[in-house]
């Protein structure tokens, strides 16, 4: 049960659609990522995600006067794929494991305006991957009064049988939605990259 409610969880901080109840049977609904940013978007037009894709979406990133230190890739396994062979296609370097944040294992790849972490994230629409800013993301949470919050309650009885429910609200708040980038049409198959040049200096016999 509880992994399902992580799970849930996690779906909706990607894809959330923000709604603000206005009477009781109506639920609070918290906007998630993908619907939050607006201002950073690239639409790559079915082509995959390169290392100068990412580059350049730093570059919005930074000309929207937002940090560019500690940003991180958020993108499906294809997309992770694709940025690998970029890199060794163009003789750069994905360094594992470079940061650890909130336990998780990062790797990174540099461009021009500085490093950028990766992540294989989870509950993305497919062709979509963004580039967030985790410092200014963090869960909120609505306790009720004497309760906590994410607790167990018993629900009306329906003759002998006795039902339960985990009760509890969270939302996201995501920061200023300029920090963090989002690109669209992205490619959903994996493209292999060519092998790499080899060039001869000085005289070559036949």
């Amino acid at each position: 049960k509880m992994q399902k409610i992580n799970r849930d969880i996690e779906y909706t901080f990607i894809n959330g659609v923000f709604n603000k109840a206005t009477k009781d049977s109506e639920a609070n609904k918290t906007r998630g990522l993908v619907n939050a940013i607006t201002t950073n978007k690239i639409t790559m037009g079915n082509k995959p995600l390169g290392l100068w894709d990412i580059a350049e979406m730093v570059k919005k990133i930074y000309g929207s006067n937002a940090p560019t230190t500690g940003l991180c890739v958020w993108c499906d396994a294809t997309t992770l794929f694709q940025i690998n062979a970029d890199a060794v296609q163009n003789g750069l370097t994905v360094v594992p494991a470079a940061r650890e944040i909130n336990g998780i294992q990062l790797s990174s790849v540099v461009t021009p305006i500085g490093e950028v972490y990766l992540y294989l994230g989870e509950c993305l629409p497919a062709g979509t991957a963004m580039i967030l800013n985790l410092d200014v993301i963090a869960p909120v949470f609505q306790p009720v009064p004497g309760k906590g919050n994410f607790f167990l309650e018993q629900l009306a009885k329906t003759g002998a049988g006795e039902t339960y429910q985990i009760f509890g609200q969270i939302g996201l708040d995501h920061g200023p939605e300029w920090y963090h980038g989002k690109m669209t049409g992205i490619a959903t198959t994996f493209t292999k990259p060519n092998g790499k040049p080899v060039y001869i200096t000085g005289n070559a016999s036949a």
